[in-house]
């Protein structure tokens, strides 16, 4: 019995399962790197151009009098794109040093990785954040109510004529007073209580929105690019992170990859320090 508790505590340990750090790729000998060049389906190569600051410059509205309003958007693409850019060459760069094992390389490349798409994650929020700030500020300005007029009884008669009108016919009567910049009959039925016209609230300031638009085109132009830009940021920050995981080149549970390959490199290291 006794010889048999010996035999037991003498026995070596059991070594842990190799990690496939390649994913579904065949393993390949320690030391060898792990991306030699460009692989077809492989690690992601080049930043997309979807997240490149050249897509807000390319709006319509975009211009030398709109440009500095969306400039955190531009900031923002250029933090993103730069970021993945380091990733890959980061990438290239950890896998030519072969003195490290496949997990210390990961270890590198991932934290790396997690550190740059904390980053651009942060520039994306930011940009956001300022934008939405600008669009809410124009919203703001563009919903002001009109001022009533004080010729009451034309108002009155106007208000009284819009109402007896179909939705139909109501819209092109306000559509045609807007092109008309028919001042007088936009404020007698916008600047009163929606029901006297036959509105309801939501439309009246959709109108309302309408108007001061059509009054302040510059306004208009530079809410448009706000919110374009916004609308693009939000796309871009929803692809930071799949593409800070092509980047890599390990799969899409690179992060776990990772922490397996951490706790291998540890031990590794603990096992050194004993002997």
């Amino acid at each position: 019995m006794g010889s048999q508790i010996e035999n037991q505590s003498s026995a070596p340990p059991k070594q842990p399962a190799p990690i496939d750090v390649r994913g579904e790729r065949p393993s390949i000998p320690l030391g060898t790197p792990l991306v030699p060049g460009p692989l077809v389906n492989g690690p992601l190569m080049h930043v997309s151009p979807t997240l490149s600051p050249e897509v807000i410059k390319s709006f319509p509205d975009y211009g030398d009098d709109t440009a500095p309003y969306v400039q955190p958007a531009v900031d923002a693409l250029a933090a993103v794109s730069g970021a993945i850019q380091a990733v890959v060459d980061a990438r290239i760069a950890v896998n030519k040093n072969v003195s490290w094992s496949e997990e210390r390389r990961l270890v590198k490349i991932a934290d790396f990785a997690f550190s740059k798409n904390q980053a651009a994650a942060a520039a994306v929020d930011s940009a956001a954040k300022r934008l939405t700030q600008g669009i809410a500020a124009l919203e703001t300005q563009l919903a002001q109510p009109m001022q009533a007029t004080a010729d009451t009884t034309i108002s009155a008669e106007v208000r009284a004529h819009a109402k007896n009108l179909s939705d139909d016919a109501r819209r092109e009567l306000i559509t045609n007073a807007m092109e008309q910049r028919d001042t007088r009959s936009l404020s007698a039925i916008l600047a009163a209580p929606p029901y006297l016209s036959g509105l309801d609230r939501a439309r009246q300031i959709a109108y309302t929105e309408q108007f001061n638009a059509l009054m302040n085109p510059d306004a208009s132009k530079r809410l448009r690019v706000l919110r374009s830009a916004l609308a693009h940021i939000d796309l871009a920050g929803s692809l930071i992170m799949p593409s800070i995981i092509s980047s890599l080149g390990f799969g899409k549970d690179v992060w776990q990859k990772a922490e397996r390959a951490r706790k291998l490199v540890r031990d590794a290291e603990d096992a050194l320090r004993i002997a």
